[in-house]
C-alpha cells in the first residue's frame, strides 16, 4: 500500500484548498447568512454566481495543474480589483450622501472588513504564488522580454 504525498508547496496548499472550500463558504453564506468571501456583493445572484466561478477555479487547479498558475493569476487579479473596489467606493460615496442630506454611517462593517482580510490575504498570497509558478516554468511573455 502506497501513501500519496502532496509535494505542494505550502502556501499553494492553502491556495487550493481556500478555492475547494468554496462550498463551505456558500453554506455558511445560505444557512446562516454569512456571507464571509462575497460580503460586497449583495445580490444573491451575483454572490452565487462568484461561488459557482471560484470554485471552477479551484476544480480546474487541482484536475489541470499546468493551468493552475494561469487561472490563479487570473482569478486572483480580477478578485483583488473587485475587494478594492468593494471598499472604496462607499468611501467615494460618503460625500454625496452628506451633500444630499443623507444618514451617513459608517462604509466599512466588521464582516466587510473580514472579507477583505482575508480574501485579500489569500488573493495576494496566490497572485505571488502563481507568479513565481509560472516564471519558474519558463512560459508566459514575461519569460521572453529578455529579462
Amino acid at each position: 500500500m502506497t501513501r500519496r504525498t502532496n509535494r505542494l508547496p505550502s502556501g499553494q496548499r492553502l491556495v487550493e484548498a481556500y478555492y475547494l472550500a468554496t462550498p463551505l463558504f456558500f453554506l455558511a453564506d445560505v444557512v446562516m447568512g454569512l456571507s464571509i468571501r462575497v460580503s460586497a456583493l449583495g445580490d444573491p445572484g451575483l454572490r452565487y454566481l462568484y461561488y459557482t466561478f471560484a470554485l471552477g477555479c479551484g476544480i480546474v487547479a487541482r484536475t489541470r495543474p499546468r493551468a493552475a498558475p494561469f487561472v490563479g493569476i487570473a482569478e486572483s487579479s480580477l478578485n483583488v480589483l473587485l475587494l478594492v473596489l468593494s471598499i472604496m467606493l462607499p468611501i467615494f460615496q460618503l460625500p454625496d450622501q452628506f451633500l444630499a442630506g443623507e444618514a451617513v454611517s459608517a462604509p466599512i462593517s466588521g464582516l466587510r472588513l473580514a472579507n477583505f482580510a482575508l480574501s485579500g490575504t489569500i488573493l495576494v498570497a496566490s497572485f505571488h504564488l502563481h507568479q513565481a509558478a509560472i516564471l519558474s516554468r519558463g512560459t508566459g511573455p514575461a519569460c521572453h522580454s529578455g529579462r
